[in-house]
């Protein structure tokens, strides 16, 4: 599988890359049937919710709470420091990977029917992000539709993206430890986690060997990743939230048209995007 997806790699762009990885993944569910929307998905995944924290308000906390590391307890998913995280970051791109991680670790019962399973992709609803949620509990909130299927998608983004900023060919993205901190910085600490849409960068950014800046689109070098990641899975979760043509996700059929009839460097991609 990884020699396959270097030869594609090779000579595609990174947009179409990108399209077809997003295309996997939806194919785990059904997002735009009409009745998937009231299919709605009872997650068990919790985390604090994060408030815009400087590097000294964090350094500090850890201190008096005596952290040995950036996991305390409810700060993030049990889910994203577990085997069954680290299996699937070894090489989201293979089916069996994919499947696995998404059939057994981020699907949960329907509301209407816990013997029926939902998996990954979700559509998402109000329903989906307010009421089946509740209010956020002593600081701690519920994961949403939102965050499974970022961490659903989140890697395969990141890898691609790494594997073209960089030059270094999937197998070597994958198997840098950098590349797989920076996926659980994103899916830990970047999309969906703060108690207002925040631009800025956590201070936990320091714990994986992303160097601290105080907006995310100020990024540079290979960490401009970090924003255009955050972004397409913002416009992916958009998509399945607002679009009401129910063929498939646009972001998709956006990305595959990106550079029809022109050349887009990587380096104007990632640029642009991040910004």
């Amino acid at each position: 599988m990884i020699s396959e997806n270097k030869r594609a790699s090779a000579v595609r762009s990174l947009s179409t890359n990108l399209a077809t990885w997003i295309a996997n993944c939806e194919t785990m569910s059904s997002p735009f049937k009409k009745e998937a929307d009231a299919r709605r998905p009872r997650i068990e995944n919790k985390f604090k919710v994060q408030t815009e924290t400087s590097i000294k308000k964090y350094n500090n906390t850890k201190e008096t709470l005596r952290w040995l590391d950036d996991s305390p307890s409810g700060w993030y998913p049990t889910l994203l420091s577990d085997k069954s995280w680290e299996d699937y970051l070894k090489n989201p791109f293979k089916k069996k990977n994919l499947t696995d991680f998404s059939e057994n670790y981020l699907s949960s019962p329907a509301r209407d029917d816990p013997n029926t399973m939902l998996t990954p992709p979700y559509p998402i609803t109000y329903n989906h992000i307010t009421r089946d949620n509740g209010a956020p509990k002593t600081g701690v909130k519920m994961a949403d539709a939102r965050n499974i299927n970022c961490y659903q998608v989140v890697p395969g983004i990141v890898y691609l993206l790494l594997e073209k900023v960089t030059n270094k060919n999937l197998k070597e993205v994958m198997t840098d430890s950098k590349a797989r901190r920076t996926v659980d910085f994103i899916a830990r600490y970047g999309y969906a986690t703060r108690k207002l849409p925040f631009v800025t960068m956590h201070a936990a950014c320091s714990e994986y060997g992303i160097k601290p800046q105080p907006y995310m689109n100020q990024c540079k070098g290979d960490e401009e990743a970090i924003p255009v990641a955050i972004l397409l899975v913002t416009m992916y979760n958009a998509c399945l939230a607002f679009q009401h043509e129910r063929h498939t996700n646009l972001l998709i059929l956006a990305l595959e048209r990106f550079d029809l009839g022109t050349q887009i460097s990587t380096s104007s991609f990632v640029r642009t995007f991040s910004e």
